[in-house]
C-alpha cells in the first residue's frame, strides 16, 4: 500500500509464506493418483482423459479436487507438492511446520 499498510493480516501471510500443507496420502482416490501420474507427464486434459478412459469434465473436476485436496492452486504447485513428499518418504525425514 502507498502508505505502508499491509494488505493482508500477518496471520494470512505466514500461511502463505508457509507453502501449500498436503493432504494425507489415503485420501487421494485411485482416479486422483492416475491424474497425478497423466499431469507429471506433462499431459494435457484431454489426452489425460483419451488415456484414462474417462470425459475431459471428469479430469478437470478431479484436478479440482486435487488442489483443493493439497491446498494448491496450479499443476506446478501439486507436482512440487507431490514430489516433495515423495523426497520426504525417501529420505524418512518430516515436513516443516
Amino acid at each position: 500500500m502507498a502508505g505502508g499498510g499491509a494488505w493482508l493480516d500477518r496471520q494470512t501471510v505466514d500461511l502463505l509464506a508457509a507453502g501449500p500443507r498436503p493432504a494425507p496420502e489415503h485420501t487421494l482416490s485411485d482416479r486422483d493418483q492416475r491424474i497425478l501420474e497423466g499431469i507429471s507427464e506433462g499431459q494435457t486434459n484431454r489426452r489425460i482423459a483419451e488415456y484414462r478412459g474417462i470425459s475431459e469434465a471428469a479430469v478437470k473436476a478431479a484436478l479440482h479436487r486435487l488442489y483443493t485436496k493439497t491446498q494448491t492452486r496450479t499443476r506446478a504447485q501439486l507436482l512440487r507438492l507431490m514430489l516433495r513428499q515423495a523426497e520426504l518418504r525417501v529420505t524418512g525425514r518430516q515436513l516443516r511446520p
